[in-house]
């Protein structure tokens, strides 16, 4: 990974640390995420259905990564034997703790995941909103991170941005590439993240050409992107 991209990932944790207290307004659409209608009522309808298929994924042992406040965590938690919830920040994670407060199969690490390793395997590895802020030179050892995190039989689920509106990406093969987006928090600090909006086709390529068995598609709005994936049979490593 270049400087110019370590010193980019630094912001981005500086930056989703800060807004940890304003984060809940994007899914909820409040304040300056609020949007008008028909889109609303679409995205309201997106949220559930991937809600559902969240609620349904999620069996045994669950991994999320980037757990943020806890939106996702407590679905998951509702349905899972137990949920290992990973993020960078100690604010997100304060949030998170609170929103699952009293569950008794929720656990916790603080970590860069750009750097953690796992210390066991899983039967689910969810990841909310994250995959879109992963470089792409960092896209490869993300995914083998998340092989490793695989127990046999186990699944990937994901949820992320999709382009908006949905026109800016034109063509069955077109993607946005790699880049940086300027945010701004509520009190005027502005910091520059990653943010790489996928098309659904080139990323199944992408997973298919680095050992998955991966379906992307778009929600039923177009209003986010939403994956499964598993390892394919000649990744899947020997069992003994």
């Amino acid at each position: 990974m270049t400087d110019d991209w370590a010193d980019t990932l630094r912001e981005q944790k500086t930056y989703y640390d800060a807004r940890a207290g304003e984060y809940d307004d994007f899914w909820f659409r409040r304040g300056t995420y609020a949007l008008d209608e028909p889109v609303l009522s679409q995205w309201n309808a997106d949220a559930a259905d991937t809600m559902t298929l969240i609620s349904g994924a999620a069996r045994g042992d669950v991994l999320e990564l980037a757990c943020g406040t806890g939106i996702f965590t407590d679905v998951l938690r509702r349905h899972a034997e137990s949920v290992h919830a990973v993020d960078a920040s100690p604010a997100m994670l304060e949030l998170n703790r609170a929103r699952t407060a009293g569950a008794a199969n929720v656990s916790y690490g603080q970590a860069d995941l750009f750097d953690w390793r796992p210390a066991r395997r899983y039967d689910l590895v969810f990841f909310g909103f994250w995959l879109s802020h992963v470089p792409d030179d960092r896209f490869e050892a993300f995914w083998a991170m998340v092989r490793d995190c695989l127990a046999p039989g186990g699944q990937v689920i994901f949820v992320d941005s999709a382009p908006y509106p949905a026109d800016e990406v034109t063509g069955p093969n077109s993607q946005v590439s790699a880049r940086t987006e300027e945010r701004t928090l509520g009190d005027g600090r502005r910091f520059r993240i990653v943010k790489r909006y996928w098309d659904p086709r080139t990323l199944s390529d992408q997973l298919t050409a680095t050992g998955w068995d991966a379906q992307v598609q778009a929600s039923e709005h177009a209003l986010m992107l939403v994956g499964r994936a598993r390892l394919s049979e000649a990744a899947r490593p020997e069992r003994r």
